[in-house]
């Protein structure tokens, strides 16, 4: 039996993004779905380290805490959401469900 590939584990629509975010360092969100985005970054945390960031979603700016959960040196790493409060969990879902474009 062959090995499901990342994107073959997804369960969730996901937008291909460039979203700058503010994590005390130089980094953009380029993929965003309703659990969790992959942030581009030279410098990355470890695995299982959980991080909280802030970007613009529309018109508005949210925090995204999470846990990472995959991590490529120099590259970036992928996030999993945990505890996103209600203005931030209701920006994320409609921004990845009606396509909405980022300012």
């Amino acid at each position: 039996m062959m090995a499901r590939t990342t994107h073959e584990r997804r369960r969730h629509q996901r937008r291909l993004v460039l979203l700058e975010c503010w994590w005390g360092r130089g980094a953009h969100v380029t993929d965003l779905s309703f659990t969790g985005c992959y942030v581009a970054a030279v410098v990355v945390p470890d695995v299982g380290e959980r991080i909280e960031f802030s970007m613009q979603l529309m018109e508005e700016v949210v925090t995204l805490r999470g846990r990472v959960v995959h991590a490529e040196p120099a590259k970036g790493f992928g996030m999993q959401f945990e505890d996103l409060d209600g203005p931030a969990a209701v920006a994320v879902y409609a921004f990845v469900r009606n396509g909405a474009r980022h300012s």
